[in-house]
C-alpha cells in the first residue's frame, strides 16, 4: 500500500505571494522615506541658500551625555557663536541638562542655560522645558518638538519663547559612521518682551505693546555622524528669519517716522553650526 502526499499548491501558492507582497511593501516604505527626506532637504537648501546675507555667524557647541539610567541621563555642553562680519564671538553659553525618555523616541528635557553677551557682557538665564515625540503621519522618522523657554531677566523681544519644530532624520549610511542627513523647521511664538512705542501715519506717538505673537522661523540642514560609540559628531547649515504677521499692535521692527530709527529690528541672518559630544554610560 502506498500513500502519496499532494501538496496544498494553493496554500503555498498564498504563503508567497504574501511574502512577496511585504517585502514589496518594505521595500517601497524605506524607498519613499529616503526620497521624502531628500526633498524635504531640498527644499530647506533654497530656503537657506536662496538668499544672498553677508553676516554669516558660526555656532559651536562641544559637551558631554551621561547616562545614568535606562530611561535617564544628563548632559553639560558649551556654545558659542561668532560673527565673521564682526570678527568676534557675540555670544557664548553653559547648558545642564536633563532628559526622561519614558519610551523609544519620546523625550522629556528640562534644562537651565547661562548666556553672556559678549560685547554688552549682559548675563541672562533661562529654564527650558521640551517635550519630543514621534510622528506616523505620513512617515515615522518625523519627531516633533514643543519648547517653552522662560528668561530672566527678559530680553528686549521676549520674557517666553514656544517654539514648534518638525525635524526630519533618516540613516543613509550604517557603517562606518552611521551617517544620518536631517532637515528642520522650527517656528518661535515671542511673549513678553519690553513695550514698543507705536505711531500713527503722521508719526505722532499712539501707545506702547509688547510684539507678542510668532515672530521667527529656522529651517535647518544637517548631517548626524557616530564615528565611534562614544563620539557623536553633528555639522548643519541654518537660516534664521524673522517677520510680522498679524495685528500691528504686535509687531516687531517698529520704524519711527520722524527719525527712521527702528525698534525691536529683525534678526535675520545664515549659521554655520558644528557640534561633538560625548556619550558615557555610567549604569555599568
Amino acid at each position: 500500500m502506498y500513500i502519496y502526499f499532494v501538496p496544498d499548491t494553493k496554500s503555498i501558492n498564498v504563503h508567497f505571494e504574501n511574502h512577496f507582497v511585504k517585502k514589496y511593501e518594505s521595500v517601497m516604505w524605506t524607498l519613499m522615506r529616503k526620497i521624502s527626506c531628500v526633498v524635504w532637504w531640498l527644499c530647506l537648501t533654497v530656503i537657506c541658500f536662496g538668499q544672498s546675507e553677508p553676516d554669516w555667524r558660526l555656532w559651536t557647541t562641544s559637551g558631554v551625555k551621561v547616562r545614568t539610567h535606562k530611561k535617564l541621563s544628563f548632559g553639560l555642553s558649551y556654545f558659542t557663536a561668532y560673527n565673521f562680519s564682526q570678527r568676534q564671538i557675540k555670544y557664548d553659553q553653559w547648558r545642564l541638562s536633563a532628559t526622561y525618555s519614558p519610551k523609544r523616541r519620546w523625550y522629556l528635557t528640562t534644562a537651565y542655560v547661562r548666556g553672556q553677551s559678549k560685547t554688552s557682557k549682559n548675563i541672562t538665564h533661562r529654564i527650558v522645558g521640551e517635550i519630543a515625540y514621534p510622528t506616523t503621519i505620513p512617515f515615522d522618522f518625523i519627531t516633533q518638538y514643543f519648547t517653552a523657554e522662560k528668561f530672566f531677566p527678559a530680553t528686549s523681544k521676549y520674557g517666553w519663547r514656544i517654539s514648534y519644530a518638525l525635524r526630519l532624520k533618516e540613516t543613509l549610511l550604517e557603517q562606518p559612521f552611521r551617517i544620518a542627513p536631517y532637515a528642520s523647521g522650527r517656528l518661535f511664538y515671542f511673549y513678553g518682551g519690553r513695550l514698543i512705542q507705536r505711531y500713527d501715519d503722521t508719526g505722532e506717538r499712539t501707545y506702547k505693546s509688547a510684539g507678542n505673537g510668532l515672530h521667527r522661523f529656522r529651517g535647518t540642514l544637517g548631517v548626524d555622524m557616530r564615528p565611534t560609540k562614544h563620539l557623536q559628531l553633528k555639522m548643519f547649515w541654518m537660516i534664521q528669519r524673522e517677520f510680522n504677521v498679524g495685528s500691528r499692535r504686535t509687531e516687531i521692527n517698529v520704524i519711527n517716522p520722524n527719525n527712521g530709527k527702528i525698534s525691536r529690528r529683525f534678526s535675520n541672518y545664515p549659521v554655520l553650526g558644528v557640534s561633538g559630544a560625548i556619550r558615557l554610560d555610567a549604569r555599568k
